[in-house]
């Protein structure tokens, strides 16, 4: 400033164009520093997603070869356990005037329906089969499943509602094992005496199936990591169960939320019913804003 000072006292006209590109370099100085920062912020933000996704890489690999392996595991697993279920259906034939002896194979029963559940989680994680489409009832199947678990289950009361249409596209199969889980989930939750509360609520636009129970809730540090494969709340359980129905629900496309009430805690599945001439991503958004008024 003092240069500009002493040729303004010389040169009034060059002190005037030199104060102005003064002006102008101070000016373009603040914008590279603006700018530099924010590329250099892009850069560490690029760096942490890189140094993410190779983890989330080298994950997926393990996940990939542990999946192989339990499925092999499971395979083998599932001929015997077959053949342990075959031997109880003729036992508890032969034992019907031996309610004592009945009673030991009704929990030999019990023990190998546990464990073929567990080999159906583990197979169906790591199967990378697509769903097999078609028009399913949904308030069917979770009549059918309920009734299952009250069976395996003498504390648990299955109650179910039904609000428009049931009906959506889907896997039959997969979306049972969907229910299996969830139903599973909750009587765990209760420690096997309660309520589970199933609500279905659709029309032509969309189908939201709504699972409540009256456990202790599902703590908020474990809610952003519940449906990842091995991650449990509980002692029992491999913590598949889970896992796998976010598998399907994302197979079809599908959203889920959580909820805690007091007590006990909610899973909601929202699946979209894609339109004709409407993409998959519009459709699904338009689904999301049509189930906010079904709390």
């Amino acid at each position: 400033m003092q240069l500009v000072k002493q040729l303004a006292k010389d040169s009034p006209i060059d002190a005037e164009m030199l104060r102005e590109a003064f002006t102008k370099f101070t000016e373009t100085s603040e914008k590279l520093q603006i700018n530099y920062e924010a590329l250099r912020k892009e850069a560490t933000d690029l760096r942490t997603k890189l140094a993410q996704k190779e983890l989330e890489v080298k994950r997926a690999e393990q996940l990939a070869t542990l999946g192989k392996t339990a499925a092999a595991l499971a395979h083998e697993i599932r001929n015997p356990l077959g053949a342990i279920t075959l031997y109880v259906s003729l036992l508890r034939d032969d034992l019907e005037k031996s309610p004592e002896q009945l009673e030991l194979v009704e929990a030999i029963g019990r023990s190998a329906e546990s464990l073929n559940y567990v080999v159906t989680n583990i197979l169906q994680f790591a199967k990378s089969k697509p769903p097999t489409m078609a028009p399913v009832n949904l308030y069917s199947l979770c009549q059918e499943v309920g009734t299952e678990v009250e069976k395996s289950y003498t504390g648990i009361r299955f109650v179910s509602r039904l609000e428009g249409t049931p009906f959506l596209l889907g896997d039959a199969h997969a979306l049972r094992q969907v229910l299996h889980n969830l139903f599973r989930n909750a009587c765990q939750a209760m420690g096997g005496e309660g309520d589970i509360r199933c609500a279905v609520l659709g029309n032509e636009k969309w189908c939201v199936l709504k699972v409540r129970d009256e456990g202790p809730g599902i703590p908020d540090e474990v809610q952003e990591s519940l449906f990842e494969p091995f991650v449990t709340t509980k002692n029992e359980g491999t913590g598949l169960g889970l896992a796998v129905v976010d598998q399907i629900v994302k197979q079809h496309k599908g959203s889920i939320r959580i909820h805690n009430f007091h007590p006990g805690a909610e899973i909601e599945i929202l699946f979209p019913c894609v339109r004709k001439g409407a993409s998959k991503e519009r459709a699904h958004e338009e689904n999301e804003d049509s189930a906010e008024g079904l709390t």
